[in-house]
Formats: structure tokens, C-alpha cells, sequence
């Protein structure tokens, strides 16, 4: 059986606490994978998205993370080159229970299992589509 071409070249999961982001990269180019975790400041965020921007230039990235996500989705959708998967935490709590049974959670594995649950169900989840300006003043 012939397995389909993703349609994003960059996959990552993210995990993000008061402190730390945890991210899990998945290079589909590749087939590469890495781990990072950083300062959850934006300024942090900013200069790693940079930084990502700057070492592939032409990929499609899509960036799978836990709701609610607060400030962190506004945040995100600013940078246009970025598709945005909000997970649902029930979703994410079910999908690592299928690997982990002890139900322990660590923000690292976390951010593998977002990666991950995008790599193999991108097809099944919603992208994350802002609002448009209409709406937000309706509300």
C-alpha cells in the first residue's frame, strides 16, 4: 500500500507550562526528529520561531498543541507560515493512555505525542481558522 505524502514538511507538538515550552520537531523531509525546550517568554518564542523561519525557509509547519492555550494561539496565528491544531486535552490524555497506562504525565513525552498525533490523524483534526473581524465584533 502506497502511504500519502503529508501535507506539512515540519510537524511539531508543543507543551507549554508557566515556565517552559516543551517542543518535539518531526522533519518529513528528513524523517529527522529533535526535542527543544525553552523559556516560555515570547521573546523566546519569537527568536526560536526565528530561528526555525531561518533553517527552512520554504516548509509547510504545523504546530499541534493542548487547549486551552490562552495567549499562546493569538500569539502563533500572527505568523503566517504556521498551521495551528488545537488538541482538545481529553483527546491528548486518551491517545497517551494508549502508551502510557500508568497515566503519568511528563511535558516532554507530551509534546512527542501532539507531534506525533498530528503526524498520523492530520487529515482527521481541525485546523485552527481566526476569526475573521466581522465576527469578533459580533461577539
Amino acid at each position: 500500500m502506497k502511504q500519502k505524502q503529508h501535507p506539512y514538511d515540519l510537524v511539531i507538538g508543543l507543551d507549554r507550562s508557566d515556565r517552559k515550552a516543551d517542543l518535539h520537531l518531526i522533519d518529513n523531509t528528513s524523517s529527522q526528529t529533535r526535542c527543544e525546550t525553552l523559556n516560555s517568554s515570547p521573546e523566546q518564542f519569537h527568536q526560536w520561531l526565528l530561528n526555525l523561519r531561518q533553517a527552512h525557509p520554504k516548509a509547510s509547519v504545523a504546530v499541534c498543541l493542548e487547549q486551552p492555550a490562552g495567549h499562546l494561539i493569538p500569539f502563533l496565528e500572527t505568523y503566517n507560515w504556521i498551521t495551528l491544531y488545537p488538541i482538545n486535552p481529553i483527546s491528548l490524555q486518551k491517545y497517551r493512555e494508549t502508551f502510557v497506562t500508568s497515566r503519568a504525565k511528563d511535558d516532554a513525552k507530551d509534546a512527542q505525542y501532539l507531534a506525533e498525533l498530528l503526524l498520523d490523524y492530520c487529515d482527521k483534526l481541525k485546523a485552527w481558522a481566526p476569526q475573521d473581524s466581522q465576527t469578533r465584533l459580533l461577539q
